[in-house]
């Protein structure tokens, strides 16, 4: 009896591996072909995607503690140069910190405050916005007039003055930002709202008999997601250069905690003798904006319906 049923076993096994091997080719080919067509949203999600996992990881990765500082191994050129250590292979500091490893930890105070205070402004602009394009009248006039009111004041001076007041440490950092981002979601779910309440499927709803409630979240919610996710990628860029910029003026993280903006403070006197300790911290953003920029290009053209037409 086993003998007998073994060879259809054996076929059964076969054509059980050829699927498998057909449906990872397909797979292999539609991941290909959305990267041809997407190549922004893979490079970007690329770029963003090894930073995040820096960031996670930093305590693995950094290879020595980034407040721990060496006068005898101050400004430290990169391993590469004639002068160097690969000890310290991005070189060190005015301190003799290792600028690797600041690097590395830098990477999670930018991250972090740049995607909570994303996420917390898409929240808080978005409910705003829904609420405004919903109901209009009186709601929407008191809404955008306060919307209009954040965004008359420059937002780096916004973010000075909300700092100046309640200091400078992390959690602050991202209720400023918070505070000065809202409006941006509130603005582009605000609008987008409007023209969903008018849509043909939203008034049929309504006449059905669904409630406010039932319509926002099966019609106006799952309809604005696509919008709100670009503009939260576009803004977390924007928040990790206003972070680092309040960095640069001795307003971010309380020190000696790495941000980027802080080394490219420190490294402002030491630019003729020693570039590594600026240059590091300033690639480093120009590559993490890139990314986040890229990204937000990708899902752009990725969630714009015309793009499947």
């Amino acid at each position: 009896m086993t003998s007998s049923l073994s060879p259809l076993a054996a076929s059964g096994d076969l054509a059980v591996a050829g699927r498998s091997a057909l449906h990872e080719e397909r797979l292999a080919r539609r991941i290909w072909r959305g990267a041809r067509r997407y190549p922004s949203l893979v490079a970007g999600g690329a770029i963003v995607g090894s930073i995040l996992a820096v960031a996670l990881l930093a305590p693995v990765l950094a290879p020595h503690d980034p407040l721990r500082g060496d006068l005898l191994a101050r400004l430290t050129p990169p391993f590469w140069s004639d002068a160097g250590s690969t000890d310290n292979l991005l070189g060190t500091d005015q301190q003799g910190r290792d600028q690797l490893s600041r690097l590395i930890h830098g990477a999670r105070v930018s991250l972090t405050v740049g995607i909570v205070a994303s996420v917390l402004a898409g929240l808080i602009g978005t409910t705003l916005g829904i609420l405004a394009g919903y109901y209009r009248g009186i709601v929407d006039k008191a809404i955008m007039l306060l919307t209009d009111t954040m965004m008359a004041f420059p937002l780096i001076l916004l973010a000075l003055l909300i700092v100046a007041l309640l200091g400078h440490s992390l959690a602050n950092l991202i209720v400023v930002f918070t505070l000065t981002n809202w409006f941006i979601s509130a603005r582009v779910a605000r609008g987008t709202t409007f023209q969903l309440s008018q849509a043909e499927f939203v008034v049929a709803s309504r006449l059905m008999g669904a409630s406010d409630a039932r319509v926002l979240r099966r019609h106006i919610v799952p309809n604005i997601i696509g919008p709100l996710i670009v503009v939260a990628s576009f803004a977390v860029a924007e928040i990790i250069i206003t972070e680092a910029a309040l960095g640069f003026l001795g307003l971010g993280v309380a020190p000696p905690s790495p941000s980027w903006g802080s080394m490219l403070a420190d490294g402002r006197e030491y630019v003729n003798i020693a570039w590594w300790v600026s240059v590091v911290p300033g690639l480093a953003l120009v590559i993490t904006i890139l990314g986040f920029n890229l990204l937000g290009d990708g899902l752009r053209d990725l969630l714009d319906p015309r793009s499947k037409t």
